[in-house]
C-alpha cells in the first residue's frame, strides 16, 4: 500500500501529520523510506537491468516517481522520524540499495540524516561492495554493447554514477570486504545474470 502512495507527497505529508508509522516494515521488511529509494533508481526497467536487484530480493512497481519528486520524498521522510538505518529482510540498509542503483545524491542526503557508512549485510557486505560491484558490471555490458555497435549510453551514464557513489562512499570512509569470498560470488553471479539477460 505504501507503493501506491509514493506519487502523492501531499498524502504522504498529510498522513505523517496524522501520526501514520513511517517506519512500519511490509512484506520483506521494506519501509516507507525503502520504497522511496527503489522507485528513484538509476537506469532501465527491463527485466534484464533488474537481474542484480534480484539477487537481493528486491521486487518493486513500474511506477517511478521522477528523480527530484524522490530528492524531495527522500529529504522528507528522515526530517519526519524514517529510519535511514532501516534493514530488510536480507539485511540491506538504504545505503546498500543506494549503492546498488540509485544516485550520488540520494547517497548524500541518507548521510546527512546519519545512515550509518558501512553497515554489514547478512552476506557480509557494505555499501561499499555493492556499488563497486554494480560499477563493474555496468562498465562491462557498456563495453560489450559498445563493441557490438548496440545502444549503450544507459549502461555508460549508469558506470559513471555507479562510480560517483563509489567515490564517495570511499571519501566518507566507506570500507569493503571485497577479499571475501562472498563478494567474489556476488560479481560471478551478477556477471551471470547480466550476460545472460542480454
Amino acid at each position: 500500500m505504501i507503493g501506491l502512495i509514493l506519487n502523492h507527497r501531499d498524502i504522504i505529508k498529510l498522513l505523517i501529520s496524522r501520526g501514520a508509522d513511517i517506519n512500519m516494515q511490509q512484506s520483506g521488511g521494506l519501509s516507507a523510506i525503502h520504497l522511496a529509494i527503489l522507485s528513484n533508481r538509476r537506469g532501465n526497467t527491463n527485466e534484464g537491468a533488474l537481474s542484480v536487484e534480484k539477487l537481493f530480493g528486491l521486487h518493486y512497481s513500474k511506477d517511478f516517481v521522477n528523480e527530484s519528486e524522490a530528492k524531495d520524498l527522500i529529504e522528507l521522510l528522515p526530517s519526519n522520524g524514517a529510519n535511514v538505518n532501516a534493514k530488510n529482510d536480507n539485511g540491506l540498509t538504504l545505503l546498500h540499495m543506494v549503492s546498488l542503483k540509485s544516485t550520488k545524491e540520494i547517497a548524500e542526503i541518507l548521510i546527512s540524516h546519519g545512515a550509518e557508512i558501512n553497515p554489514l549485510t547478512k552476506n557480509g557486505l557494505t555499501p561499499l561492495d555493492i556499488a563497486v560491484g554494480c560499477e563493474k558490471i555496468d562498465y562491462e555490458i557498456f563495453l560489450r554493447l559498445r563493441k557490438a555497435k548496440m545502444d549503450y549510453q544507459y549502461y555508460l551514464d549508469s558506470f559513471q554514477e555507479a562510480s560517483k557513489i563509489v567515490a564517495f562512499l570511499k571519501l566518507n570512509g566507506g570500507k569493503a570486504n571485497s577479499g571475501d569470498i562472498r563478494m567474489t560470488a556476488f560479481y560471478n553471479v551478477s556477471y551471470y545474470l547480466n550476460d545472460y539477460m542480454m
